[in-house]
């Protein structure tokens, strides 16, 4: 439910109930604009369930057009038409410029549309929602109300939303939810979850104040503050006047415009720090009494309407400007808040001056801590600008660039390397430069830059061109530029490596010259020294999203779910931004393969939030991954549309041609993964679709590459997915005992689809000897992990397995018998086909106690005693076989 809202999701949820008992009504929200009235739409929409849903907009530029709102409600409807007698059916054709005739009379379109609502709800019940009202024209208007007060014996609901609290005359005497701002609670987790990087709890409570806690208007405030005002007010505030409803700031008293300002200036809404500065101005309470409507003076400074405070400051002069913030420093605390009291100092001085620089370049790290890189960046940016000295101008340039750089403020990061450049460089400094410019770009351009930088400084700082190599490599997208990579750090990486940054470029290296199996021990010491939280602030910030992807690479799933969510988690505490985009990416993709949908879908919606944030392209892997096990028709449409040349599509495709049992173009996609990045993960892909396709001698090359790859690391995951491919390319007892590795493996590593996937493969082949008892057990928990995984394509495939063997398999959320859940359904099934408990144990991977514990509650369920009963008390579907026809 939305935050905040459990009030009125509670309304909503008794509307629709009664609607589809058959008790039908309406209700109209009110609120003012940001308040969630569309999100309460979309959230009735959302548990609507297997209820029809039709919904229409008010607009403003059709308000004139008789008719338009109505038909947007009934135009998903016009199949019941002809369902309506005639005259009520010509009247609402004519009314929705469906068929031409003289104008109807209101009262027949009216019950016209209501019998069409009617006829639709016959078939399942019907929920119409309808955004702004007040735009929405008279006519459909009055029809809406007359309609919304006939619904008592209907399965009918309808939720119309009205901006503002005056009545709208059509829908009197209808029921009424009055939406009103979030509390303070509710706001700081709406903030906590829209905002990337920091947010200071005293611009929240500012931000909450000034918008009244509504939902839509704190997200749209957030959104117009950059990441260090976020952080704590720390960002030079904008000269340009915001668009904002006229408001005559000239007309107010000189103490009123003056207060007003020092308001505005006053970053958090701290009141008692602004009428400490208005005092040492000289400025008294009663300037306040003609600020009435504009801002209040409470607790917090709370203005009219965020864009309000930004046009106060904006249209001052720069004098007054630095006046109050000069008012500002000198009532703020220098031992509490002396990093806020030295920003005011800073955005007080225009021209150089040194011992402001300082002071700024001394409160960095306090900066940090309290809003981040963000506001850590904003002071170096501040002090470079104070700064007269040209040497000392280039350092705290280059220092705002590289923390601005993490902080994903790329339009910044741009100015200060301008800045720096402008000053006298060493060949380091130029070198540091220029990776920084490097870094913005991406792709093969971006890394035969870092590659150059390298090469050039490889004899001045040899540590330093490792590092260009390794940012090189991660950057690079196609073979021939790792070939080049590779062979100039060939040597660089063959020193004995010391640095975790060192120890990837060595893997890297040998994996490419020597082959997979040679660059897993230096990964191996590298991931390790990550997970065991061996490194530095700098080595994570730096290296932290390539340690994670390797893991995935050395096929570790507990280092990559690790780690993953650390980078996350650094990004997020540290506001490093511009490594947020990965983390999601490789938290989408890590919970993927725990089995975990909505978190994955949970990551991919923060991701394309972060994405934007930060204007960063990402390798979206994560909604890859989410697509291809999830395998429905969209989501291979995504897939086959995508344009990555790095395999990852090829792969996704492979894995969807195996899943729907379209063995021909598994193969073919396999086969061109094999060629890229992607060739571990296109091996198992390829033994599979080589198999069922009769290319027993290309899938027996294949599981003989994918041995060399997953005895290398000799992971749980790895060993589980080698075994698996194995039992594909085996038979009889052989086959038997690698399903059984591959199943007790990949349970282990926790890779659930993988494990659903040999539970499949394992009943497939017992079913075909004719095992049907056994088959039956092992699809029917492959069906159910695929099911609950939301695996679309492998659920249908192992469905139609269940078939095969004479069983059925139930839809998610069903329940069997007298309330038998999907685990007491199996065990019952098995128990019925004369299995024992250690049998049934064995088949579904849980002990003989377990299986006793849940008979127990079978028994009980469905009123029997003993195991001769359940044939009898089980449904026919779970123990007649499902003929063909």
């Amino acid at each position: 439910m939305l935050l905040g809202r459990d009030r009125e999701g509670a309304m909503l949820k008794g509307l629709l109930d009664d609607a589809r008992r058959g008790r039908g009504g309406a209700l109209v929200v009110r609120g003012e604009s940001g308040a969630g009235k569309t999100a309460l739409l979309d959230e009735a929409a959302h548990v609507a369930g297997t209820a029809r849903v039709v919904r229409a907009v008010g607009v403003e530029q059709e308000r004139e057009l008789p008719f338009a709102g109505l038909h947007q409600l009934c135009a998903p409807l016009v199949a019941y038409l002809d369902r309506l007698p005639r005259p009520r059916r010509d009247a609402l054709a004519i009314a929705l410029g469906l068929r031409d005739g003289p104008a109807p009379r209101e009262f027949l379109v009216s019950v016209a549309a209501l019998g069409l609502l009617t006829e639709a709800a016959a078939d399942r019940p019907l929920l119409c929602l309808v955004d702004d009202v007040q735009w929405l024209d008279r006519a459909s208007t009055e029809v809406l109300g007359f309609i919304a007060r006939r619904l008592a014996d209907q399965r009918i609901a309808i939720v119309v939303a009205v901006e503002g609290a005056e009545h709208t005359r059509e829908l009197h005497s209808l029921p009424e939810l009055h939406v009103s701002g979030l509390d303070r609670a509710d706001a700081r987790a709406l903030l906590r979850s829209a905002v990337v990087g920091r947010i200071d709890e005293r611009v929240i409570g500012r931000l909450t104040a000034e918008t009244g806690g509504r939902p839509g208007a704190l997200l749209e405030a957030c959104r117009e503050l950059s990441a260090a005002e976020l952080a704590g007010g720390f960002a030079v505030p904008r000269t340009t006047p915001p668009p904002e409803p006229e408001t005559d700031l000239d007309a107010l008293p000189t103490p009123t415009r003056y207060l007003l300002l020092i308001a505005a200036a006053e970053p958090v809404g701290d009141a008692q720090v602004v009428w400490r500065a208005a005092a040492h101005e000289g400025i008294g309470p009663e300037a306040a009494t003609a600020a009435a409507g504009l801002a209040e003076f409470n607790g917090y400074v709370r203005f009219r309407h965020p864009r309000l405070r930004a046009a106060v400051y904006a249209t001052a002069s720069p004098e007054a400007r630095s006046a109050v913030h000069r008012a500002l420093a000198a009532v703020t605390d220098a031992d509490a808040d002396a990093d806020m009291r030295a920003w005011h100092l800073a955005l007080a001085t225009a021209g150089p001056a040194d011992a402001v620089a300082d002071e700024l370049e001394r409160s960095v790290t306090r900066a940090h801590a309290r809003g981040g890189l963000a506001a850590a960046g904003a002071f170096f940016e501040r002090a470079t600008a104070l700064t007269s000295d040209p040497a000392r101008r280039v350092v705290r340039a280059l220092a705002a660039a590289r923390t601005l750089q993490r902080a994903g403020e790329v339009d910044s990061v741009v100015e200060m390397l301008a800045v720096a450049e402008a000053g006298p460089l060493t060949t380091f400094q130029q070198a540091e430069a220029d990776v920084m410019r490097a870094r913005i770009g991406n792709g093969d351009d971006a890394a035969a830059q870092l590659q150059a930088i390298a090469r050039r400084l490889e004899p001045l700082d040899a540590r330093f061109a490792r590092g260009c190599y390794l940012e090189a490599w991660v950057r690079a997208e196609s073979d021939g530029a790792r070939a080049a990579i590779a062979a100039d750090a060939g040597p660089a990486s063959a020193q004995q490596p010391e640095t975790v940054g060192e120890l990837l470029l060595h893997g890297l290296a040998q994996r490419w010259t020597d082959g997979f199996a040679a660059g897993v021990p230096a990964h191996r010491r590298a991931i390790d020294a990550f997970v065991e939280r061996r490194v530095t602030l700098d080595e994570e910030l730096d290296w932290l999203p390539l340690v994670s992807r390797v893991a995935a690479e050395l096929w570790d799933y507990e280092a990559f779910d690790v780690l993953s969510e650390r980078q996350r988690q650094l990004g997020q505490d540290t506001g490093a931004l511009a490594m947020l985009p990965d983390a999601l990416d490789a938290r989408a993709s890590a919970r993927v393969l725990a089995g975990d949908p909505s978190g994955a879908r949970a990551a991919l919606r923060d991701l394309r939030l972060r994405s934007g944030a930060v204007h960063q392209r990402t390798a979206g892997y994560g909604a890859l991954v989410h697509a291809a096990w999830r395998g429905d028709d969209r989501d291979v449409e995504t897939v086959l549309a995508s344009e990555r040349r790095d395999g990852g599509a090829d792969w996704a495709a492979a894995l969807i041609g195996n899943a729907r049992g379209e063995y021909e173009e598994a193969l073919d996609a396999a086969e061109r993964a094999v060629g890229t990045p992607f060739k571990p993960w296109a091996l198992p892909e390829l033994v599979e679709a080589g198999v069922r396709a009769g290319e027993h001698a290309r899938a027996a090359e294949a599981l003989a590459e994918l041995k060399a790859i997953t005895g290398a690391v000799a992971t749980d995951w790895a060993t589980g997915v080698q075994a698996l491919a194995t039992a594909v390319m085996s038979d009889g007892p052989a086959a038997e005992v690698h399903y059984r590795v591959a199943i007790a493996r990949l349970a282990r590593a926790r890779v659930l689809p993988m494990l659903a996937r040999a539970k499949l493969l394992y009943g497939e082949a017992l079913r075909r000897e004719r095992r049907r008892r056994d088959a039956r057990a092992m699809l029917l928990d492959a069906h159910s992990q695929f099911v609950g995984m939301d695996a679309r394509a492998f659920a249908e495939r192992s469905a139609q397995e269940l078939r095969a063997t004479g069983s059925t398999a139930r839809q998610r959320g069903t329940q069997a018998g007298d309330g038998l859940t999907e685990r007491e359904w199996q065990i019952a099934q098995c128990a019925s086909d004369g299995m024992t408990n250690a049998e049934i144990g064995t088949r579904l991977y849980i002990s003989p106690r377990t299986v006793e514990y849940h008979l127990s509650k079978i028994f009980a369920k469905l009123g029997i005693s003993s195991r001769a009963q359940l044939a009898g008390a089980l449904p026919e579907e779970a123990l007649e076989p499902v003929h063909a026809h």
